[in-house]
């Protein structure tokens, strides 16, 4: 599927989902780069990678600051996106708190 033009972007998200299930974060990352450098317009897929990259930064990474500023992204255009308003929210928290710290 990522040899055919048509199904090469959806392939990636989906190959992406498949490490992330299998704790591969690195892999899935990979992917979903290469999938958001080929989509120039935040839509679709690419507001799909987006989401999935920011969570690897936030539950994985725990860089907090790069999952707030990849959700912000994809909030931008869609503030009703999955769980984003909550997960923005709840980022946000966690970066005050250990800014207070």
């Amino acid at each position: 599927a990522q040899k055919s033009p048509k199904d090469r972007l959806a392939s990636l998200l989906g190959l992406a989902k498949c490490f992330l299930a299998q704790g591969q974060f690195d892999m899935a990352e990979m992917q979903l780069e290469t999938l958001r450098d080929q989509m120039p317009v935040m839509e679709g897929l690419k507001k799909d990678a987006t989401y999935w990259l920011g969570r690897i930064a936030e539950e994985s990474l725990e860089d907090l600051d790069k999952a707030y500023s990849l959700y912000k992204e994809v909030y931008a255009v869609d503030v009703g996106f999955e769980d984003l308003g909550e997960r923005i929210l709840s980022v946000s928290e966690k970066i005050k708190a250990r800014k207070g710290n």
